[in-house]
Order: C-alpha cells, then structure tokens, then sequence
C-alpha cells in the first residue's frame, strides 16, 4: 500500500501514441446529438462494443451533467499484465457550447462516477488495490478544432476535474470514517500527434503551478513526454483542407401579437341572442358590432425574418451574430430557384448577400468543408444552390461544388433504435407504380439500375427489380431482411398543411394512394445505415399532380424523421433534378462509397464531377446531405495517403507519410500494399527517390509488409545513393542482411543466407552490437532448419547459442534486460542437451520484466513474452502434452488482447515452428518422446494458425492414433528437459539487482 503522501500526490504525465496499446479506462468526451465514431470507435471496440449499446438504448451522455462508465472484463493475460479496458464518458452539451468550465464540471464528474463505480463493483473483493489508487487516461478532450477550447485550457479542465473528484470522494472518506473511496492518482493524457502532445506537456508544467497554489493539492508532472506506440509527426498542423467545421443556423421566431379580444363562447352566444332580441335597434348597426366585436380571431403564424449564426471560428472561439432578412422575398427566391433544372446564378447570388451576414462572408469564402446543422426551418433553405459569384468562373460555381458541404439537423433527441446493421446487403428500388397523374420515369429506372450494377460489383447482395413494383411489392422487399442500403428512386409527395397533422402523407409515392414514409423505414431492424431517396423527378410530372412546389420540404422532411430513427447518412432531393445528370451524381456517389471513402469526400466528389459534366443544371446541389461526414461503409487503410490531393511539395513529406504507413497497412494484403507504396513512389519527386533515406525508409515500408523482394531492392538502392546531404543510415545495411536471410528461408536457398551472413561478419567487425548479433543468430537458425547433416545442424545451433548469449551480455552489462536473445539461448541451450542450474531463475525474470513493460509503452511483444516462457518451461518440464491447451489459451490471449497484427502472430509462431523441426531432425535416445514432443507442437499449431495459414509441409503425427487430443507419452530424454527450481529458489530473483527495461523485438528472427 502506498503511503498517504504518495497517495495524495496526483501524478500528470503525457503520452505521444495511440488508443489501441494503452492499459486503463480512457476518459473521453461525447457532444449532444453526435455519432459514436473515430477514437470513440476505438474506445467502444475495447470495452466490447459497450458504448454503442448504450448509445442504440437511449443511454448514451450528451447533454451537460451526464456520464457514464464501461468496463470490459479482463482476460488472465490481462490481469497478469495488469490491463484494465474501460470508457468514462462525459457529455459535452451542444456543438459550440462547450466552455472551460463546463468541462471541467463534466470530468469531475466521470471521474467520480468511475471511482464508485470501481468500489461498488470491486471495492469488497480487492480493496487493497483500490487503496492504491486509480490510473486513467484521457483525450484532450475538446481541444480540436471544432471547440472553443484550446490544448492548454484541455490539460487544466482535466487535472482540475480530477483533483475536483478527488476532494469530493476524500470529504466522503472523512464522513464515512475512513471508508476509504478509491481516488485517481495518476491522469494519463494521450495524443496521437507529436506536435499537440508537446504541447500538452509543455502545458501540463503551467498547470501544475496554478492548480497547486489554488487547491493546495501535490501534483508531479513527468519531466518528459513518454513515448508509446502508434505516434504519428506532421511537419505542421493540418490545414482545414479535410476538416468540417461546423455552422449552426437557426431561425429566430418573433414574439406573437397579443391575440385580439374576443369572449367566451357562451357569453359570446348570449350577448348574440340579446341584441338580436332588441327590434328597436338599427339591425345593420349591430351586425357591424357583432362582426367586429365577436368575430373568431385566429391567429396567423408568422414567418420568422432573423437567422441566427454560430461560427466557429480558427481562433478558439465562436463567432454568433443574427442576420435580419425578408421572409416573404426569400420565399419566393427559393421558389424561383428550386422550380426549374437550370442553375440561376442571379438568384443564387441574391439569396447568398441576403442569408450569410457581412462579417460570416469571408469566413464562409475561406471554408473547404461545412457542416450546416439546421433547424426545421432553415433545414428548408437550399443552401447548396447559393453563390458568391464575382468575376472568376469558379466563384460562379454554387457553394456546394467549391466546398465539401454536408447537413445535420438540430433534435432535441433521437428516438432509440435496436441495432445498426453491418450486412452487406442492399435494396434498390427503381420507377415504382404510381397512380395515372404521375408519369412514367424512365430516368429513376436507368439509375436504379446503374446503382444496383455498383453494388453488386462491391460484393453487396442486392434486392433489385427493373420492373415497375406495387406497393405491396416494394413494402414486401423493405420488410423481408435487413438492408444497410436502400436506394429509392421515384416521385415524392409533401403537403404542407398535413405535416404537422397524425397519418400525413409525405414520402414515396406508390400505387393505390399509398406511399413509403420514414415511418415505414424506421420500423426495419436492425435500422440501414444510408438511405438515398431521389424523390424529385418533378420536372416530368404532370403539372395537376400535387405537390409541385414544396419538394425542398419533402427532402427536410423524410431526412429530419430518418435520422432521428437512426440512420447514419441520408441522401435526398431537394428540388427536380434531371435524369443524366442525376445519373452522374449516383454513379459517382456510390463509386466513391463503395470504395471506402468517407460520406462527406463521396458526396464532395459527386457534385464535382457532376458539375463539370452538367454546369448548366442545378442538379448536383438538389441533393441535400444529412449525417456525419466522416461515415464510411468500410474501412481502407491507407487511402487518406493514397487519395489525398495535396501534392508532396518535400521529400519530408513523403517520409513522414512512409512512417505512418507502417501503422495503416500493418493488415492490409499484399496487393493492397503495393498499390498504396507504387502510389507513394510516383508521387516522389525524381531527386528525391535519389535520397538514401527516402529509399530506407520505402524499404522499411515493403519490408514491414513482409515483401522482402521488394524491401531488399529498395535497401540496396539506399545503399548506392551517392548524395551525401541525405545518406542511408547503417541500419539500411543491418536489415539487407536480415531481410536477404529471411528471403533465402522462405525459398530454401542456402546460398543467400550464407552470403548474408558473410555481410553480416563485416558489421560485426565494425561493432558487435546486441542488435547484429541476434540478426547473426536468427541467420544461424534458419541455416539450421534448411541442413539436412546432423553435424552441420549442431554446428549452426551453437553458433546461433553463442550469438544470443553474446547479445544478451552485452545488453546486461548496458544494464538492461532483454529477453529475446535470452529465451532464444535458452531454446537452443535445451534443444542441444545442455544443463543450468539457474534457467528457471532466468525465465522468472523475464517473465517479470514483461510484465512491467507492459504496464509501460505497451507492446504486443511483452503479452506473447509470458506466453513463450510457459512454452519453453513446458518444453524443459517435459509436459508438452499436458501444457498444450493450457500455451494455447495463452498464446490466444496475447493475441486478442495486445493488438497483434497477423505478421506478428506468425512471426510469434516461428518459436514453435523451430523446435518441432529441429526435434525432428536431430536425433534422439527416446524417439517416441520426441515424437509426442512433436504431434503437442502440431497441435498447438493448428489450433492457433488462422485456416489458410495451415503449412503443407507440416508434419503428420507418427503414431497411428487420429484422436485430435495430445496423447500422453513418456517423459522426453534428459537433454531436453531440466528438473524445475522449488519456489524457493525461484523466489531468489527478486533479490536481483534492478535492471532498466528493454525493447522488446520479435519474438524470433
């Protein structure tokens, strides 16, 4: 137990790597009316999608002064290693509306729900740990561009938000007479980016000073920024080029007129019948009165004539101002320019002088991307076709084609909705029966047709019928399976007066007078994810159909009512669109979708392309975009590298974007990561493929892909660069030998790994650092595997013996303990029948060593660490057989539960890979030990090897029994196996002499 000054003492330290390797419950924040996506993605997939059943149960923090925590239980591995997966999520209220201080309430907050949620939940059972103290991380909540809220304002909401929860769960201590609440004492923020964690951490020295004086609380800040995995360097901060920023917009209603006077009914009615009595009277002269005095006075709504700006801005700020305007004379501008095809360029710039106001113009000019988040009134404004045309032809353009421009609606809430659907399936619906007043589209079939060919060619199984469907028919296929896409193309239906009315009609039309609603759609579950409605073939309905006038509404409508249900991203027209151009915006959209780009590029890309095809149409703003723009139906790793248009303007670029690929391509497939590297290369500049480091570094990109070919001709061309201002590194030298070692392997060749290693032996008489000798090592082991002389066999393995212990050596005498050249030697050691007394001593430390990395930079390496010694004890306690489900379990562990790409997997397996093989080759006095010793290892093998991965030449057992249960054998000769220490003498290492931690490499070169 930590002392109480210790305890008291709220340590602050920055991380520069990303979510994915870190070991407690993250802090994050969630806006009001927002989607789980991003790091909040991330985070949900660590706690076993917990976040996204809350946020589909209604559940989910949003508003101001709400919170909620996950936590996902921990695996054994995970215990050992002391990983706790969790979420302590906060509600950040309304975009644009987030202050320090509010922030600041929100953490403490969270903080302190999560503090009892870990005592009500743990608290009885391990209370000695809580009493240590909690750790958390935290994002820098609110400090991207989109708030007010800048990186250094972040760390001193966070801090003082915990030590906030700290006090208030110490004062509750204190009443309960020392029932000791657990409390946070150490705040990890995590950033992705070098730039912003530098910044934070510069930050966290300010804040420490401040909330120390204020609070009179300890508070020790790391004196440096700690370095994880998965940290990416830009040269600059990203330009605003792929950002969204978002602009609220918002009617602002008058205040009414008094209601005119007027009595009750039943005075009303009497008074009637009394001056109706009186004959004496002049009857014309109390008709008047009773017209005017009692007359039914309803009263007329009134259109507002203000719209409300939220900005925000670059500046940290948001910037608000109303803009005044003539509701009437809007009106009839928006009708003028949604009732024809053809783009008026004067009412678009009218209507864009008269709706931005003066100060936002500029600012609006200067945008590449917006989110409009609308109200129900101004959902209604087509504010896609407006222009700020001057003198140059792409400022002709509308706004929608010379920015990214995509919709959100204001909700109070969203109604709760069972599940997304992750399906590939999809229902396209072309040209439905309609009654006689509407006319036949040809246009809606040909691009339903196009859309389902799209589909197909992604590999969605598609629901498409060319013929004209009844109503039943199309309310049949709706209802008959889940869909993550529905396409419906057809005529729409609005009536204004029925909007606000039970039964309204607005949405597809149908045959029969039926029509497909958003209430149709938002009973399917689970709820599709995009829904594209082309509702607007208008410009060939007959003109006495209804409902030629209010198509912008129809569009604000449907899309208002299928968000609130759940769908992620929605697509509908707002106003008559013509059949190719329409066409081309489909065609385009999809394309770009399908392939995995994000909703708001596909859509951006559409209108472009559409634009440039059409420039005459006004079809490629009819289209009205509601949802988040960063939506995608797949993921594809590597396309914001490959599909990016911002031209490299310096080799630094090129070598930055190469340091980020070996994060984003490490599970893609070869043919993916090709294409990504061929993209790379031709964006180069020729002098700069001339640069010693820019060929490195693409070797070391081909090489992390495990494309050795290709790795090995880039580090040669590295090597023969003869530009002495960007020279290879010796590094580039280290890995052509290792990488023509591995290469050599793979195809048998002998030859090549001998060569290899004749390099190597020039390194290694330049310097004999740990890391050549293990590159020595492992190329001794592979030669091993391809002899077939048992002498030569032997020979290769006490060279590679020597070579591992000579690099741990020197990595012990650095004061450092590294256990990869360790468990290597050992590994070998056993396999040629040599003793030591002190081996499980070794493994014990090694063991503990991993585990205290782990709780450190997280590697995957240290998780698989714990399960190579358990397989190497088993091997030496000669229980193989016993062991096997037991290192399976294990070994799953390390994989599920440390991020392990396949590449790392496989290359973790290679350990198991060698022993059996060199078991089968040498031989030995009990061959039906080392048999079982073998078929355990098949075994073991098979059940961790993904299906396709199961190696042909993998040996079958040579027992005559098929059962798929390890059978028990004899003990394994002598030499193979060393009588395990008591726990006393294992308990002895603790009384070692402390070591740094080291690196931990791949399991097994």
């Amino acid at each position: 137990m930590k002392s109480a000054q210790t305890q008291s003492t709220l340590q602050v330290s920055v991380l520069h790597g990303d979510l994915n390797h870190t070991n407690h419950p993250i802090l994050l924040g969630h806006y009001e009316g927002d989607t789980i996506a991003g790091a909040e993605r991330v985070v949900d997939n660590m706690v076993q999608g917990a976040l996204s059943q809350r946020y589909h149960l209604g559940r989910y923090p949003g508003r101001n002064g709400t919170a909620a925590v996950a936590i996902a239980p921990s695996s054994e591995i995970q215990k050992i290693l002391g990983v706790q997966h969790g979420a302590i999520v906060i509600g950040l209220g309304k975009w644009g509306e987030l202050t320090p201080s509010s922030l600041i309430q929100g953490i403490s907050q969270g903080v302190t729900e999560y503090c009892l949620h870990v005592y009500q939940c743990r608290g009885s059972v391990d209370s000695g740990k809580e009493s240590e103290g909690l750790t958390i991380n935290s994002l820098l909540i609110g400090s991207n561009t989109s708030a007010n809220i800048a990186v250094e304002d972040s760390v001193n909401a966070i801090v003082r938000g915990v030590v906030l929860a700290n006090r208030a769960l110490a004062q509750r201590s204190v009443k309960k007479q020392g029932a000791g609440l657990p409390r946070v004492v150490h705040i990890q923020l995590i950033e992705r980016l070098l730039d912003v964690a530098v910044e934070a951490a510069k930050s966290t020295f300010r804040t420490e000073k401040r909330i120390e004086q204020e609070f009179q609380v300890a508070i020790q800040v790391a004196p440096y920024l700690k370095k994880g995995k998965g940290g990416q360097t830009r040269l600059v901060p990203s330009s605003t080029k792929d950002y969204w920023r978002r602009w609220t917009i918002s009617a602002v209603q008058d205040a009414p007129p008094p209601p005119p006077m007027s009595l009750p009914t039943v005075l009303r009615d009497r008074l009637r019948t009394v001056l109706q009595d009186d004959q004496s009277n002049d009857p014309k002269v109390y008709r008047a009165l009773l017209d005017l005095a009692l007359r039914d006075c309803e009263p007329t709504a009134l259109r507002p004539h203000k719209l409300r700006f939220l900005a925000l801005s670059d500046r940290a700020r948001a910037e608000a101002m109303l803009q005044e305007n003539q509701s009437d004379l809007i009106e009839q501008l928006i009708q003028r320019s949604i009732t024809t095809q053809t783009f008026r360029q004067d009412i678009a710039k009218t209507l864009f002088e008269l709706l931005i106001p003066l100060d936002l113009k500029e600012s609006l000019r200067s945008l590449e991307n917006v989110v409009f988040i609308l109200d129900h009134v101004t959902a209604n404004y087509p504010w896609e076709l407006i222009s700020d045309a001057d003198q140059s032809p792409e400022q002709k353009q509308p706004l929608c084609v010379r920015m990214g421009m995509i919709r959100q609606l204001q909700m109070v809430g969203y109604d709760n909705h069972p599940r997304d659907t992750t399906s590939r399936s999809a229902l396209v619906v072309g040209n439905p029966q309609t009654p006689l007043n509407y006319r036949d589209l040809p246009g809606a079939k040909a691009e339903a047709k196009r859309v389902a060919e799209l589909l197909e060619q992604a590999d969605y199984r598609t629901e498409y019928t060319p013929t004209r469907l009844r109503a039943e028919e199309v309310l049949n296929q709706l209802l008959a399976q889940p869909y993550r896409i529905i396409h419906i193309a057809g005529h729409g239906y609005y009536h204004e007066g029925d909007a606000e009315t039970t039964g309204t009609k607005s949405g597809v039309v149908l045959s029969g007078g039926i029509f497909l609603t958003a209430a149709e759609i938002a009973q399917l579950d689970p709820i599709p994810e995009l829904v594209f409605l082309n509702c607007c073939y208008l410009g060939q309905i007959d003109r006495t159909a209804p409902n030629t006038l209010a198509a912008n509404k129809l569009a604000a409508s449907i899309a208002g009512e299928l968000i609130r249900k759940g769908v992620r991203a929605v697509v509908a027209a707002g106003w008559p669109v013509e059949d190719e151009p329409a066409l081309c915006f489909a065609e385009s959209f999809y394309r770009d979708l399908l392939a995995g780009q994000p909703f708001g590029r596909a859509l951006k890309e559409a209108r472009s392309n559409t634009w440039k095809k059409f420039p005459s149409s006004n079809t490629c703003g009819a289209y009205q975009a509601y949802g988040d723009p960063d939506f995608a139906l797949s993921s594809n790793e590597g396309r914001d590298h490959v599909d990016s248009d911002d031209a490299k303007v310096a080799a630094e670029e090129v070598l930055l974007q190469l340091d980020g690929l070996s994060q984003s391509l490490a599970h893609a497939d070869d043919a993916k990561v090709r294409a990504v590297l061929s993209q790379v290369e031709k964006s180069c500049a020729a002098d700069w493929l001339n640069q010693g480091n820019v060929q490195e570094r693409l070797g070391a990109a081909y090489a992390g892909a495990g494309l050795f070919k290709e790795a090995i001709a880039h580090y040669e061309r590295a090597a023969e660069c003869e530009d002495p201002a960007y020279p290879a590194t010796l590094r580039t030298f280290e890995q052509w030998v290792n990488l023509a070692v591995r290469l050599g392997a793979k195809e048998g060749d002998k030859t090549q790994i001998k060569a290899a290693i004749e390099k190597g032996r020039h390194l290694l008489g330049f310097s004999r650092t740990s890391e050549r000798l293990n590159l020595m090592g492992g190329a001794q082991k592979r030669l091993a595997q391809l002899e077939t002389d048992t002498k030569q066999i032997r020979a290769h393995l006490e060279q590679a013996a020597a070579d591992y212990r000579e690099a741990a050596d020197r990595r012990q005498q650095a004061g450092t303990l590294d256990s990869y050249p360790i468990l290597n030697a050992i590994v070998l050691e056993v396999l040629l029948g040599k003793d030591d007394v002190d081996r499980e001593v070794v493994l014990s430390r090694c063991e503990v060593q991993a585990q205290e990395n782990f709780e450190k930079p997280r590697s995957a390496w240290d998780a698989i660490t714990i399960a190579d010694v358990a397989l190497i004890r088993a091997l030496i306690g000669q229980s193989l057989p016993q062991e096997s489900n037991n290192l399976v379990d294990k070994y799953q562990a390390a994989f599920a539960k440390s991020s392990t790409t396949q590449r790392e997997q496989d290359s973790a397996l290679t350990q198991m890979r060698f022993i059996r093989e060199i078991l089968k080759k040498l031989p030995h006095a009990d061959r039906d030990a080392s048999a079982s010793a073998v078929e355990s290892l098949d075994q073991i093998l098979k059940q961790l090897q993904p299906p396709d991965q199961l190696s042909a030449s993998q040996a079958k057992p040579t027992s005559a029994g098929t059962s798929s249960e390890p059978r028990r054998s004899r003990p394994l000769p002598k030499h193979l196996g060393q009588k395990k220490p008591t726990r006393k003498d294992t308990g002895r290492q603790s009384s070692r002499i402390k070591v740094k931690t080291g690196k931990r490499r791949p399991t097994l070169s």
